[in-house]
């Protein structure tokens, strides 16, 4: 994933990045938070999978997941993965191929997009220029307006083929 740039504040509130929070808290301890107020526990399996995702450059799959940390079985790792995202911890994002990605939330990341490889299935994170961001969000507002809906945050996946599938 690209380095996230400076913050700047949103009308949408999804957008809100917790970056700052995070700041003041390790990783590790937001997370610990985020799944107390759901009344679950931070468990070694838990920790490993947050501290996996926290070092990777993107989304991954279960099955890279479990490439990357032998320690973590299948079974256990999935029903983990779905405890994290409940509790806004992970976002899981459906790919193109058959494996869904798993990333840690924009609580952790900051707001970015998704660019899918048809051929490959990879998906990367990109960040979008503030100025685009605040033209996506001026062109939805009288959409938005006129049905009476208020938005909690927005996502853009850009469908195409990698470099390595050119």
């Amino acid at each position: 994933m690209q380095t996230v740039g400076p913050v700047r504040s949103f009308s949408w509130p999804c957008m809100l990045n917790g970056m700052d929070v995070v700041k003041q808290k390790s990783v590790h301890k937001a997370a610990e938070s985020k799944l107390a107020e759901l009344s679950f526990r931070y468990t070694t399996a838990r920790k490993r999978l947050v501290e996996l995702l926290a070092k990777t450059d993107g989304p991954l799959t279960l099955p890279e997941i479990l490439a990357t940390d032998k320690k973590l079985a299948q079974s256990s790792a999935y029903r983990n993965l779905e405890v994290l995202v409940q509790c806004k911890i992970v976002d899981r994002i459906s790919g193109i191929k058959e494996h869904a990605h798993y990333e840690l939330s924009e609580f952790f990341t900051g707001h970015h997009h998704h660019l899918f490889c048809l051929s490959c299935g990879d998906v990367q994170d990109i960040e979008i220029d503030n100025c685009v961001e605040d033209t996506i969000a001026s062109l939805f507002e009288s959409v938005l307006k006129e049905k009476a809906f208020k938005p909690a945050g927005h996502t853009l996946d850009l469908h195409g083929y990698c470099a390595s599938c050119i």
